[in-house]
C-alpha cells in the first residue's frame, strides 16, 4: 500500500472510521484513537484542585470556547517541538484565515477542509521522514533489540507529549496493533506508522476545554487541558515536559509555581512565537515585510526588514525586562541600528546591530510611532490619516467605527476651487462637511492627523513637500494636544486603552470574542495589571487565573 494512502487510512482510523483495511488496520476500541471525541473521556484527566480564580476578579458568566484545530503555524510549531525537525520541512502549510476575533486560533473559523487535510498529511509525513532520517535519531536507540518492547516505550512516551496529557492503556494498545500489523516491513516503518497514527489522531490535532470537573461555573479545565491553553497561549505549541510533569502532579495552577513558569515560558526562544502570533495578529507589524502589498515611495528590502526588526526587538524586550503592558504605548526608547537611527535622526548609533536607543529627544514615543506601523497604514506616496485614526481607534481604543454608507465617497479632493493644494486637514474638513461621514471622522481624523508629521515612510517632518506647515493638534476624549506626542500623553492616561489592551490579549487567550458576561473581565484586569507599575508577569498571571481561562460553558461540549 502506497504510503500516503497508507496515512489516508490511518487518519480515518483515527476517527474511528473504518474504509480502509488491510495492514495498517486495527481494531479501534475507544478513546479519542476510537472514535470519541478528544476529551470525551476523562480518563487521566485530573481535576482536583480547587478554582484558582484571578485577585481582585468578580464573579462573570464563562463564555463557550469550542473545540478547535490547530492552527497551521501551532501545528508546524507543535512538530518541529515534538520530532526536533527543522522548521522549514513542516512549511508547505497555508495560513490560516483571521476569524470574528481579529486571530487566526479563533476557534469558530477552525474546521479542515480536504485540502488542509492533505496538506497536514503531508507535512507529518515529511517530519517523520526528516526525524529517522537525522543522525542519531532518538526513536531509533532502544536499550536492547528493536522490538516490540521498545516499540511500545517509544509510543507511550511520544503520544503523551503529542496528546498532552497521560496516555490510557486502550490507546497505547490501539498503537501497538498498527506497529505490529506493520513490523514485517522493519521496525523503522512499523514505528513510524504507528506514530503517524498519533499525530492524525483528534487528540493531537485538537484542543479541548471541556473534560474537567462540572461545577457552577461550568466545566472546570482539566489539568492536561489547562497546560495545553497555557503552552498553546505563550508558546503556539505542545507543553514541554516540565509543564506536563506539573500538570500531572496537580501543582501547575498553585500561584507560585504558576507564576514561576511563566517567567520560565516567556525567558524561552519559543516566547518570539508570542510577539509574532499574538502582537504581529494584534498590531499588524509583520505586514510591512509584504513587498506586493506594501508599496511606498523610497521604501526597500532593506528598509521593510529594518522597521520590522525594531518592532520586534521592541516587543521582545517588553517580554524579556517583564515590563508593563502599558510600555506599548508609552516607551521612550526603541531598538534602531545605524541606517534606522540615521533615518530617525538618532544621532550616535553605529554598526548594523539593534540596539536600545533612548527616545526622549526625539518626537516619538511608543509603538504607534515605529516606521513599521506608520508605513503600513499609508498611502504609496504620503501618510493616509484616516487609516491612522481607524487603527488606533480599533487596536488601541477597542471602539472601531462602523464601515462607511455604501454610497459614500472617499476620494478625497486634492486641490480647492482656486487650484491650491489642499492639506490632509483641508481635504477631510471638507469629507466631514457631509453629515453621514461627520459622525465617524470627526473622532477619527484628529487621532490620524496626529501622526501627520510622520510621512509614509515614517520619517518626521514639519512641512508638506509643498511647503504647507503640518497641524497636529486635535482632541482626544475632551482634552486637547497639540502634536502626537501629546495625542500619546492622553492615550496614555486613557483607561479605554488599557482596558483595550487587556480585551485583546485575553481574546487571543480564549480563541474567542469575549461574550457579554465577560465584559467586566478586561475592566477587572486592566484595573491593576495593566497600570504603569505593573509588570507583564502580573497581567499575565491574572489573565490565565481568571474564570475564563479556567473553565468554560457547560454547553461547550454539546
Amino acid at each position: 500500500m502506497p504510503r500516503r494512502t497508507t496515512i489516508g487510512c490511518l487518519f480515518a482510523l483515527s476517527l474511528g472510521l473504518s474504509a480502509c483495511t488491510g495492514i495498517v488496520d486495527g481494531p479501534s476500541t475507544g478513546g479519542p484513537l476510537g472514535g470519541g471525541l478528544p476529551g470525551s473521556d476523562p480518563g487521566g484527566l485530573g481535576a482536583s484542585n480547587t478554582p484558582a480564580g484571578g485577585p481582585n476578579q468578580t464573579a462573570l458568566v464563562v463564555g463557550h470556547t469550542p473545540i478547535r484545530r490547530l492552527t497551521s503555524g501551532e501545528l508546524q510549531n507543535s512538530l518541529v517541538d515534538l520530532l526536533n525537525v527543522p522548521a522549514a520541512v513542516v512549511a508547505e502549510l497555508d495560513a490560516d484565515i483571521p476569524g470574528p476575533s481579529g486571530f487566526t486560533n479563533d476557534g469558530s473559523a477552525l474546521s479542515i477542509g480536504s485540502i488542509q487535510l492533505d496538506q497536514i498529511m503531508g507535512v507529518i509525513d515529511a517530519a517523520l521522514t526528516s526525524a529517522f532520517a537525522a543522525p542519531g535519531s532518538p526513536y531509533l536507540k532502544c536499550p536492547g533489540a528493536q522490538d516490540s518492547t521498545c516499540a511500545r516505550t517509544q509510543l507511550a512516551t511520544f503520544a503523551a507529549r503529542a496528546y498532552r496529557r497521560p496516555l490510557q492503556p486502550t490507546e497505547a494498545n490501539d498503537l501497538m496493533t498498527v506497529y505490529v500489523a506493520n513490523q514485517d516491513a522493519g521496525f523503522q516503518t512499523a514505528l513510524s506508522l504507528a506514530m503517524t497514527r498519533v499525530l492524525l489522531s483528534p487528540s493531537f490535532l485538537y484542543l479541548t476545554s471541556f473534560s474537567g470537573a462540572s461545577e457552577q461555573k461550568g466545566v472546570r479545565l482539566s489539568d492536561p487541558e489547562f497546560t495545553s491553553r497555557l503552552s498553546y497561549f505563550l508558546w503556539s505549541s505542545v507543553p514541554d515536559q516540565r509543564l506536563l510533569d506539573l500538570a500531572a502532579n496537580g501543582t501547575l495552577r498553585t500561584p507560585d509555581v504558576l507564576r514561576a513558569e511563566l517567567q520560565r515560558m516567556l525567558s524561552d526562544p519559543k516566547s518570539d512565537r508570542f510577539v509574532a502570533d499574538l502582537f504581529g495578529q494584534w498590531l499588524g507589524f509583520p505586514q510591512i515585510l509584504d513587498a506586493q502589498q506594501v508599496i511606498r515611495v523610497g521604501i526597500t528590502d532593506q528598509l521593510r526588514a529594518e522597521f520590522y526588526e525594531e518592532t520586534r526587538s521592541f516587543l521582545r524586550s517588553i517580554i524579556a525586562d517583564n515590563k508593563s503592558p502599558m510600555t506599548l504605548l508609552t516607551a521612550n526608547y526603541t531598538y534602531l541600528n545605524a541606517d534606522l537611527a540615521t533615518r530617525y535622526g538618532v544621532p550616535g548609533v553605529t554598526g548594523t546591530q539593534f540596539q536600545r536607543v533612548s527616545l526622549a529627544a526625539t518626537p516619538r514615543v511608543g509603538l504607534l510611532s515605529h516606521g513599521s506601523i506608520l508605513s503600513v497604514l499609508s498611502n504609496p506616496a504620503d501618510s493616509r490619516p484616516v487609516a491612522r485614526g481607524h487603527y488606533i481607534l480599533e487596536q488601541i481604543l477597542c471602539a472601531p467605527p462602523p464601515p462607511p454608507p455604501a454610497d459614500v465617497n472617499t476620494m478625497l479632493p486634492t486641490t480647492s476651487a482656486d487650484g491650491s493644494v489642499l492639506t490632509a486637514r483641508e481635504r477631510l474638513t471638507q469629507h466631514r462637511s457631509a453629515p453621514s461621514c461627520a459622525g465617524c471622522h470627526s473622532v477619527m481624523d484628529p487621532l490620524g492627523l496626529a501622526e501627520e508629521n510622520f510621512d509614509q515612510l515614517g520619517t518626521y517632518r514639519t512641512t508638506y513637500a509643498s511647503g504647507q506647515p503640518i497641524d497636529a493638534s486635535g482632541a482626544l476624549m475632551g482634552q486637547s494636544f497639540s502634536d502626537f506626542s501629546g495625542m500619546a500623553q492622553i492615550l496614555k492616561k486613557a483607561p479605554e486603552a488599557r482596558n483595550c489592551i487587556a480585551n485583546k490579549v485575553l481574546t487571543y487567550a480564549l480563541n474567542r470574542v469575549l461574550t457579554e458576561g465577560e465584559n467586566s473581565l478586561p475592566v477587572q484586569i486592566a484595573a491593576t495589571a495593566v497600570q504603569d507599575t505593573s509588570s507583564l508577569i502580573d497581567f499575565l498571571t491574572q489573565v490565565v487565573t481568571s474564570d475564563s481561562f479556567n473553565y468554560n460553558s457547560t454547553d461547550s461540549h454539546k
